[in-house]
């Protein structure tokens, strides 16, 4: 606590003589010693209850190499000051429900073992979940985030269900430099995100479902380098995309269902050099594309429906050195737009 008022990052590697630790590692004994425990109810009090939330310095709390036993429960609170914890293990639960701050809320590099419920939330500033592993569900319906959400290199083994979710700025759920960014089944129905969606090199083992999804600036779902991108069911049907999407070298392993999406730039679906794209069936009835549509290199397994498909630029669909683009079955005409092969 001394510490937290004087404004620095309350330290546990450092309190305890230790090198950070690995919080995925469960089986390091270093994690069991008491040096480590930080009760719940004493970060509900330090962050909610006067006198103690009164004497947070502006810097807000930080904490770093600790080991949170119980359940983090600040329901329906006021946060006044940013919390920030790092490479630590959360044993329990945390609820954020309907919680309205003006600060930062990062969890980062830390391993969760229970839910992480922040259904309501409101806050100002970023969330941050990024390099950290969520065990169970992750729930963010309704929230509101002024800022940023970033899920770079996070990991999630129950399901991510933001339906509805509004975010001022950009979310980012990418691979990073140390971590793949993994997840099960995502829901981002109806979510409106005023900047951009970055989902580059990210594995998705279950469902994608962005119905209705509005997006001001581009969607991102390309594998990078050695990062490929794999998705298997998603849903983008009636979103609207007012940038671009880029899916370049991505992997569909099931359905990609974008009928009626509408695009205000191009639609990139192409193989490159590092990495082919591959796609089952695609179905683009009704969606509308501002700029082109490049099928350059991709593979379509299935079907490609695209009867109604309105294309303001070229449809292209031609091999490029050893990629070359195949279809098993035959696809739909589209209106309106000049195919191109080669």
């Amino acid at each position: 606590m001394s510490q937290i008022k004087q404004g620095d990052q309350a330290d546990f590697n450092e309190h305890c003589g230790t090198p950070p630790l690995d919080p995925k590692k469960e089986n390091d004994a270093r994690w069991r010693d008491d040096c480590r425990r930080l009760s719940a109810r004493f970060l509900e009090d330090l962050l909610t209850r006067a006198p103690w939330r009164e004497a947070v310095p502006f810097e807000g709390v930080g904490i770093a190499g600790a080991r949170i036993v119980g359940d983090v429960d600040l329901g329906n609170a006021k946060l006044i000051r940013s919390i920030e914890i790092y490479g630590s293990r959360i044993e329990g639960g945390i609820t954020l429900l309907r919680v309205q701050t003006d600060s930062l809320i990062g969890l980062v590099g830390s391993h969760m073992a229970r839910e992480f419920t922040a259904d309501g939330l409101h806050a100002e500033s970023d969330l941050l979940l990024r390099n950290s592993v969520f065990k169970s569900m992750v729930r963010l319906n309704g929230a509101k985030i002024d800022g940023d959400v970033d899920m770079t290199g996070a990991s999630f083994n129950g399901k991510l269900d933001a339906d509805a979710l509004r975010v001022g700025g950009s979310v980012f759920m990418y691979s990073g430099a140390q971590n793949k960014a993994n997840f099960r089944e995502v829901v981002l129905k109806s979510a409106t995100i005023n900047g951009q969606i970055d989902m580059d090199g990210a594995s998705f083992d279950g469902k994608l479902n962005a119905d209705s999804l509005q997006v001001g600036a581009s969607l991102f779902m390309r594998s990078t380098g050695q990062d490929k991108a794999s998705f298997k069911y998603v849903n983008l049907s009636g979103a609207k995309i007012t940038g671009q999407i880029f899916m370049t070298g991505a992997s569909f392993d099931s359905t990609l269902n974008a009928s009626s999406l509408q695009v205000g730039g191009s639609l990139f679906m192409n193989s490159d050099v590092q990495n082919k794209a591959s796609f089952e069936d695609v179905v683009l009835r009704g969606a509308k594309i501002t700029g082109q549509i490049d099928m350059t290199g991709a593979s379509v397994g299935g079907t490609l429906y695209a009867d109604s498909l309105q294309v303001g630029g070229s449809l292209l669909i031609y091999s490029e050195d050893q990629n070359k683009t195949r279809f098993k079955d035959e696809f739909c005409s589209p209106r309106r737009s000049m195919a191109t092969s080669r």
